[in-house]
């Protein structure tokens, strides 16, 4: 019998840029780059789970009503596959990400520059990660650049809101 698991994760925005955290050696997908995210508990809405794991990884507390679904991402784990929702939101203010132990370092980057620099299979496999990984990292970089675009982003920069279409 297949298992399937469920998690949450958030594409936390800064004007254009994207908040991606390098995981802890041990942990799934150690070394990769990430949205911060994680499992969804028993009894626990996804969107309440997206907006729990950003507070325990970053220390920034989101509202779930501030959270948009942009994508769904799903990649395959040795217990089998893994369905990923990913939310949008809009960092508060001047917040400051206040790590935890699952990740060693965060960045800000534009999402066209973190998939040049963290998704590229050519760069994975030319520095000897497995297939499996790099089939995640695409999957990865997939979602990202579909959280840029239902944010209406286009190229460098951040498309206000009220220039999307009619039809959106």
């Amino acid at each position: 019998m297949e298992h399937y698991e469920l998690t949450a994760a958030i594409a936390l925005w800064r004007g254009p840029e994207l908040l991606l955290m390098k995981r802890e050696a041990g942990a799934f997908g150690g070394g990769g780059w990430f949205l911060p995210g994680g499992h969804v508990e028993a009894h626990e809405r996804p969107v309440d789970a997206a907006a729990r794991e950003l507070r325990e990884e970053t220390g920034i507390a989101i509202v779930r009503e501030a959270l948009s679904l942009a994508d769904v991402m799903t990649y395959e784990r040795e217990t089998g596959t893994a369905h990923c929702l990913v939310y949008n939101a809009t960092c508060p203010g001047n917040t400051e990400v206040a790590m935890n132990e699952e990740h060693v370092v965060f960045r800000w980057y534009t999402a066209e520059a973190a998939v040049a620099r963290f998704f590229d299979s050519v760069m994975l496999r030319e520095r000897g990660v497995s297939e499996r990984n790099i089939e995640l990292a695409a999957e990865v970089g997939r979602v990202i650049m579909a959280a840029s675009r239902a944010r209406g982003m286009r190229g460098p920069g951040d498309r206000p809101d009220d220039a999307r279409p009619t039809n959106w």
